[in-house]
């Protein structure tokens, strides 16, 4: 592997698949910092549903953007372009490589080729079409959606509630469909970095999210998630919109059993899981690599070093 001096590293891939472990090898192997791409684990207090790097690890390699903000601080891919930036020029003054890591694929694009012309947010707009979501559900949102941007529609699904918001409060403050302005996004990168995508088979891939959400169970994601709701600001915060979140929302407010709130969080992983990939097989030059089930992170590493 020959790496020039700044030259960067994008490690993406759907959730489940094992970013976590090869991202802090990789990073160890390569002496750089990483700088997170996740929408989910910027949030303070969010850390077993995110799946955040445990202290362990991040002792062990230094993490950037990972509990920045509270879950009641509205927060937007532009704020995470910005952050993201100002950490990259400082690692990279500091002599040390930059290794962004995550499966938001919008916040990994926005980095890397810029980011569209779109709106500011409109808090009272917000706040009406969560009180929507939370007394009918998002499927009547996403079918406005699918009316006023089919193409966007088709792309996040239903549950991905944080999206679909966005996309029909730019309709609503524009008059444009999101999906039309994203193609203002430059094609030439701002930010280059060699892209490298991590995929396994499917029924690998989604044991391991339902193993995954058995073991953040076991690990207190219900406690974690009943502190949060304790504070009234929290609960209607579009943070917990986010899956692994309203999930066991809806357990604790006795709207479902436990067993349906994990199989409910099972199912929307896998889903989110797929749409992942969808976004990344539509974003030029990445180098795809498919994990055995049993495949080491050393091995992982290996791969990826003969792919650079």
């Amino acid at each position: 592997m020959l790496l020039k001096k700044r030259e960067r590293i994008a490690l993406v891939g759907p959730t489940g698949v094992g970013k976590t472990d090869v991202s802090v090898l990789l990073a160890e192997k390569t002496g750089s910092e990483i700088v997170s791409a996740d929408s989910m684990q910027v949030y303070r207090g969010m850390d077993i549903g995110t799946s955040k790097p445990d202290d362990k690890l991040q002792k062990r390699v230094q993490h950037h953007l990972i509990d920045c903000v509270n879950p009641t601080d509205i927060y937007s891919v532009a704020l995470y372009v910005d952050g993201a930036q100002k950490v990259i020029n400082s690692i990279e003054e500091a002599g040390k490589r930059v290794l962004i890591v995550g499966g938001t694929g919008m916040y990994v694009r926005a980095l890397l080729e810029g980011l569209f012309s779109g709106p500011g947010t409109d808090i009272k707009l917000r706040e009406e079409m969560l009180e929507e979501i939370r007394e009918n559900g998002p499927e009547r949102l996403w079918e406005r959606l699918r009316k006023v941007d089919s193409d966007c529609a088709s792309k996040i699904g239903a549950g991905d509630t944080r999206r679909l918001i966005r996309a029909l409060e730019v309709y609503s403050l524009t008059g444009q469909p999101i999906s039309s302005q994203q193609t203002q996004w430059k094609e030439e990168s701002s930010y280059h970095a060699h892209l490298i995508g991590l995929d396994r088979d499917r029924d690998d891939l989604y044991k391991r999210i339902e193993n995954r959400v058995d073991e953040m169970i076991r690990d207190g994601l219900v406690d974690e998630v009943r502190g949060l709701i304790s504070n009234e600001k929290t609960v209607n915060a579009t943070a917990m919109q986010g899956i692994g979140y309203k999930e066991i929302v809806e357990y604790i407010s006795g709207k479902m059993t436990l067993r349906e709130s994990i199989d409910l969080l099972k199912r929307n992983t896998r889903r989110l899981a797929k749409r992942q990939l969808t976004w990344f097989r539509h974003m030029n030059g990445i180098k795809w690599i498919c994990l055995k089930p049993d495949e080491k992170p050393e091995e992982t590493v290996a791969r990826i070093f003969k792919v650079l």
